[in-house]
């Protein structure tokens, strides 16, 4: 390192390829081949990708990876203690997890919805609109349903509509 600091690292060596023109060979731009005594008089140039990683990175990374963890326990448990139906869900629309209450609400199992697009619980009017919805937010960052209460209505599983009172937080 140019500051002469010593650190600790991994270093990985790969090979990326070769080269057997005699310029590449030679590295330089006389006209004369190198020998290297093989038949056809040429030598290969190879290729090596080096990398160093720094091992007070790769710790810094175990730890971060632990915390994620530690934050998704808190989440989960969160999202499994509340009594009102929790659903969470990624900026496609689609289910990442839902809470007991919500999973008694509408009638689902918890593998019939995790993984589903949350317009599965929506009056098709709202569930026609809601991708339009989210590109708008995405698009302008006007907040139109999230930090508010509205009412409206939602499907259950066997297709009943009955009334809620939504509630949408943006977890960053």
């Amino acid at each position: 390192i140019k500051t002469g600091l010593i650190f600790p690292a991994s270093i990985s060596i790969v090979k990326v390829g070769a080269c057997s023109c005699w310029k590449c060979a030679n590295n330089a731009d006389d006209q004369t081949p190198p020998y290297n005594g093989t038949t056809d008089g040429v030598m290969e140039s190879r290729y090596f990708g080096i990398y160093v990683r720094e091992k007070a990175a790769d710790h810094r990374v175990e730890e971060l990876e632990m915390e994620v963890r530690r934050l998704n326990r808190i989440k989960s448990a969160l999202v499994t203690a509340s009594n009102d139906s929790t659903i969470i869900v990624d900026e496609g629309g689609i289910i990442q997890s839902v809470s007991e209450a919500t999973l008694r609400q509408f009638g689902y199992e918890r593998d019939e919805l995790v993984g589903e697009n949350v317009r599965v619980l929506m009056t098709s009017d709202h569930a026609r609109n809601h991708d339009a919805y989210m590109r708008f937010y995405f698009k302008t960052g006007i907040q139109r349903v999230i930090g508010q209460r509205r009412e409206f209505k939602a499907k259950k599983k066997d297709g009943t509509l009955y009334p809620i009172e939504l509630g949408v937080a943006e977890i960053e």
